[in-house]
């Protein structure tokens, strides 16, 4: 008579640490956003300002977007017009993606491209209350809801305004980028 085999644990399911939790969702928006690009939509990813990067930029037929990713936890509502996540204040986020628009305006400006730039802050494992925060200068969007946003926007865009606010856009990006650091400086021994 054989043996039989013990039985095996249930296979645990790994536990993804929050970097790479924040890596797989930053990931996740980026493919929703490319999802855009049939109905004429650009996307660029990581713009570097010189001053920090902003998460998403999205130029199509109804607006110019600075979408700026953050990876909080629990209820994101409003108190006395500030930004609150469970009951931490993120000020400093709401204000980093409201100088973000901004900064991408000020770079269309220079370009020659006249177009409002919308400052969206998008939690993505939270939960928005209300589905929608609307602040001075800046909206709070679930992550669902960012496609269906981005295309019902009021703005009508031309496609040649799109294809130059989209390359205003990425040359000045491109401008900003911070240099590759030097390399060390080797010494020859002498004889």
């Amino acid at each position: 008579m054989e043996a039989a085999k013990p039985e095996r644990a249930p296979r645990r399911m790994a536990r993804l640490a929050p970097w790479q939790r924040a890596r797989r969702e930053h990931e996740r928006v980026t493919v929703l956003l490319d999802d855009l690009e049939p109905a004429r939509f650009r996307c660029l990813h990581r713009v570097e300002t010189g001053y920090g990067d902003v998460d998403h930029v999205v130029v199509g037929p109804t607006g110019a977007f600075a979408i700026q990713t953050t990876h909080w936890t629990g209820v994101v509502h409003t108190k006395r017009d500030r930004l609150i996540c469970g009951f931490r204040d993120e000020e400093k986020a709401r204000r980093r993606a409201i100088w973000n628009a901004a900064c991408l305006e000020q770079w269309l400006e220079e370009g020659g491209v006249d177009i409002a730039v919308t400052a969206l802050l998008v939690p993505i494992e939270a939960r928005v209350d209300g589905n929608r925060i609307e602040l001075p200068s800046l909206t709070v969007i679930p992550v669902e809801s960012l496609p269906a946003f981005l295309r019902d926007g009021a703005t009508a865009l031309t496609e040649a305004q799109i294809v130059r606010a989209a390359a205003a856009i990425d040359e000045r990006a491109r401008s900003s980028e911070k240099p590759a650091p030097p390399a060390p400086h080797t010494r020859t021994a002498s004889r």
